[in-house]
Formats: structure tokens, C-alpha cells, sequence
């Protein structure tokens, strides 16, 4: 399989949530919090049995968000990546989160040079989630009953859902919002949504998982605006 051809059928960074400035361990508390299991991990060459694995590769850089390559080689010693975007972090410590189609595994390692990383003696692994969804730069709005309303930042959109994070606020699943969804350069719609799941993120961020629940009139309105952000 060519090396680009394998990330087009799946794009790995748009089921991840953005940086946020975290630290490399706090970014891998992030992703796995809550739903992640510590796993031994030995590399060996079952992981390429069925073709390149996708990866994502976080230099230390708190503003990286991240390079997109895929896994060429694994021994007992050290891995090696295809980079399929920016250069790949060749100095210091770097996170890596590997798709082995049924986990998604996260590690810090430490680069080698020449794109080659220390294996890691474990990893923590979660089930991949196999759903994409529209990674989308905006807010959502949530209005609660006494007029307050709190900001939330855009993980994925899509015309039946959206996830975002949150700063220091109590939610709980199940629960309904008055919500305002803004896209920059898009527009905005307001509608019901309801809270389906519930992820600690990092220090008192969450990742927030609901569904919309929308009128006629919203549902085009909502349309409208993934529509625009797909062609952004």
C-alpha cells in the first residue's frame, strides 16, 4: 500500500481533540482519560501484516498539533515513520498515537533521528473509534437556566452531533442546553442539545459528546453551516 494511500482511507487526527497548549503527558491523559487501559506493547512485525498503521507524532512544542504518518518499521529496539505532512519531530521527547485499526495506542517515546523513535515497554489503549466526524474551529455556546452561559471550544461537528471542550463546568449525562453553535466565516444556529457523554481532558478541561436536537428549520440552518465548514 503507498504510504499516503493509507491515511486518505482514514484520517486519525480528525478523531483527535485539539492541543490546547497541553504538555505531552497532559495530551495523553487527554485523549485515553477515562475509556484508556495501560497495555503492555511489544512492536513486532504483526503490526504491519496488514499494511502501514496510521500515526500521529506531538513534538514537545505545546503548540504542535501535531504530524499525520504511518508506521514502516518495528523491531525490539526502535520504530520507524513515514512523515505525510510537516517534518516529523527528530529531536527530544515526542508522543505517539498509533491506529492498529482495533485500539488506538498512545506512548511517549524519545526520537532517535533519521524519523526512528524508542519502542515503548507499554502503552495505553483505547477501542479506535471508526466514526469520522468534521474537525471544525468554533464555539458552541451553552445557555443555562439562570442566564449564564458557558463557551465551549469545537472538537467535531457533524449535522446530528458535536463535541467540544470544556473549562470548569458540571455537567452530566442526559442533560439538555439551549446551545448556540458559531463557525467562523459560517455563521451560527441555535438549538437543543443533549449530553451524551462525559470525558476528563485535562486539568478541569472535559470533552463533551451530544446529539442536536433540532426543528425542521434548524436542521437545514445546521446543514447549512456543516456544509460551509466542509468546504473551509
Amino acid at each position: 500500500m503507498h504510504p499516503e494511500k493509507a491515511l486518505e482511507e482514514e484520517d486519525l487526527p480528525s478523531i483527535l481533540p485539539p492541543r490546547c497548549g497541553l504538555s505531552l503527558p497532559e495530551l495523553l491523559q487527554g485523549i485515553f482519560a477515562g475509556v484508556g487501559e495501560l497495555a503492555e506493547w511489544k512492536p513486532d512485525g504483526q503490526e504491519l501484516a496488514l499494511g502501514p498503521r496510521k500515526a500521529v507524532l506531538y513534538s514537545e512544542d505545546p503548540e504542535d498539533e501535531g504530524s499525520p504518518a504511518i508506521l514502516t518499521h518495528c523491531s525490539d529496539r526502535s520504530l520507524a515513520f513515514h512523515a505525510l505532512g510537516p517534518d516529523l519531530p527528530n529531536v527530544g521527547s515526542v508522543l505517539i498515537l498509533l491506529d492498529t485499526e482495533s485500539h488506538l495506542l498512545g506512548f511517549e517515546s524519545v526520537a532517535l533521528g533519521q524519523c526512528r523513535y524508542q519502542y515503548p515497554q507499554s502503552a495505553l489503549r483505547r477501542l479506535a473509534r471508526r466514526k469520522r466526524r468534521l474537525p471544525v474551529r468554533g464555539t458552541v455556546h451553552l445557555h443555562q437556566r439562570d442566564g449564564r452561559v458557558f463557551p465551549g471550544r469545537i472538537h467535531d461537528f457533524s449535522p446530528k452531533g458535536v463535541s467540544f471542550i470544556l473549562e470548569s463546568m458540571q455537567l452530566q449525562s442526559g442533560e439538555h442546553f439551549l446551545a448556540n453553535i458559531e463557525i467562523p466565516d459560517c455563521g451560527n444556529c441555535e438549538t437543543i442539545l443533549q449530553v451524551r457523554r462525559i470525558e476528563r481532558y485535562s486539568g478541569n478541561r472535559i470533552l463533551v459528546a451530544a446529539t442536536l436536537q433540532s426543528t425542521a428549520n434548524q436542521r437545514q440552518q445546521i446543514a447549512e453551516l456543516f456544509h460551509c465548514a466542509c468546504c473551509e
